[in-house]
């Protein structure tokens, strides 16, 4: 029971800091000291991290039903991508912070990238029950959820470096049928990148 409590303080403690972290750290517009801009920069390097550790980490829970070590190396890679994801959002945060940016990519980026640390934090939780046999849902719940929260935070990290049409640009027409806000969004960023050449 000790355990449980501690477990869950831990938790709460955590999910309480990576909230508070945005107020911390105001996204005002203004520019701050140069040795934090200096350490922010390090956040696109370090955000591929936990991404190739998430990606991964399904294919070895499915294998790991037939091969016991690789359901064992799943929850190192899950402890793994949740601390060299926390790693890169207080980099991140310096990055934006120290560098002036604001906006309400920057913004989603952000929250995005706190609420997919909680996910993670729960899938850490969870994880031991679910492999027990107890929970049999909760965790893959999880995990789906935590996949589609990264999918989402790396596309608003992904407009913020390469413009928000770098994905749906180039969509050929059968696909853009079925997101046609993306493809007239790409074609209004597209015609206004040629008008500011000209």
């Amino acid at each position: 029971i000790r355990s449980t409590r501690t477990q869950r303080s831990i938790v709460l403690g955590s999910t309480a800091v990576l909230l508070l972290l945005p107020f911390l750290f105001r996204l005002d517009g203004s520019q701050h000291a140069d040795w934090l801009q200096f350490l922010g920069r390090f956040h696109p390097m370090l955000v591929h991290l936990p991404i190739g550790m998430l990606v991964l980490l399904p294919l070895l829970e499915i294998a790991g039903t037939t091969r016991p070590g690789l359901r064992e190396a799943a929850g190192f890679v899950l402890r793994s991508a949740l601390a060299t994801g926390l790693l890169a959002l207080v980099f991140g945060i310096l990055l934006a912070y120290s560098s002036g940016v604001m906006g309400v990519t920057v913004t989603r980026h952000m929250w995005g990238g706190i609420i997919l640390l909680i996910e993670l934090l729960a899938c850490v939780v969870v994880r031991p029950a679910w492999a027990a046999g107890l929970l049999p849902r909760l965790y893959p719940a999880l995990l789906v959820v935590s996949l589609l929260t990264l999918t989402w935070t790396a596309h608003q990290g992904g407009s913020l470096t390469h413009g928000s049409n770098y994905l749906t640009r180039y969509m050929p027409g059968p696909l853009a049928r079925f997101f046609p806000s993306a493809s007239a969004a790409s074609d209004a960023a597209y015609v206004g990148s040629v008008y500011m050449r000209s």
